[in-house]
């Protein structure tokens, strides 16, 4: 699935661009220490850690973009 695909109908602050909405999304992940190559990972404040201080984790595991 597309990264616009997945997207659709979320309010963004800032627009996707063409290219990278055409980036392939292999799977969904919250978890930095489960993200495959081709993941979209989501970095998000939770209740025990900040996801976004994973952002880069997941980015060196091969997650093809990171929303937060």
């Amino acid at each position: 699935m597309k990264l616009s695909e997945v997207l659709a109908g979320a309010r963004l602050k800032t627009a996707l661009s063409k290219r990278l909405g055409q980036t392939e999304i292999a799977g969904l992940e919250y978890d930095s220490r489960r993200v495959g190559p081709g993941f979209l990972f989501f970095a998000f404040p939770g209740a025990k850690a900040d996801g976004r201080k994973f952002a880069g984790e997941a980015m060196t595991r091969g997650a093809a973009a990171v929303a937060s």
